[in-house]
């Protein structure tokens, strides 16, 4: 018994002393192929846009937006890099232009936030202004067949204004 016991131990000496040799790609399972590649998402967005004066709620528009999102596998999907379009219909047409970093704690959330550009038509439309924009929010995906429905909530700063940004997007993965 105890020359069987030794022999065991050479054995299992062996295989640990092989496996270790080994590149580790030989020895672990491979990635499968949605671990391994980069996630693209592109989302339409349909919502409301709350404006404050002094902390008050002072005007709510219909809001509309387009978004990319791209999640790099080397970044174990946590991050992203997105763009996003988004149209304000207010007493002046307002126009957002942002890139955003995501980072998504767990598969369904995420968090957001970027600095980007408010452009704004007055409403005689020969004259607009443009500002610098401050965005962070947050948003959950629901995955519904082979799309996302994704509603969030981001709040904006431009100069001293505040805005609350809320709604539902559809998104679709690729």
């Amino acid at each position: 018994m105890v020359s069987l016991t030794r022999s065991f131990m050479k054995r299992i000496v062996s295989v640990v002393l092989i496996a270790v040799a080994l590149p580790p790609g030989l020895v672990v399972a491979q990635e499968t192929d949605a671990e391994s590649k980069d996630i693209n998402a592109v989302g339409f967005f349909l919502g409301a846009t709350t404006k404050f004066k002094s902390g008050i709620p002072d005007e709510t528009s219909f809001t509309v937006a387009g978004e990319y999102e791209h999640r790099p596998a080397k970044w174990d999907h946590k991050w992203g890099i997105a763009g996003a379009i988004e149209l304000i219909f207010a007493h002046e047409l307002e126009g957002l232009l942002l890139p955003l970093v995501y980072y998504h704690p767990a598969e369904e959330w995420f968090v957001r936030g970027g600095i980007g550009l408010e452009v704004a038509r007055e409403e005689d439309a020969t004259s607009g202004s443009a500002h610098l924009l401050i965005r962070t929010g947050v948003g959950y995906s629901f995955p519904v067949r082979n799309f996302s429905l994704v509603p969030s909530v981001d709040f904006d700063i431009v100069r001293s204004d505040v805005s609350l940004a809320y709604g539902v997007a559809i998104a679709k993965d690729f």
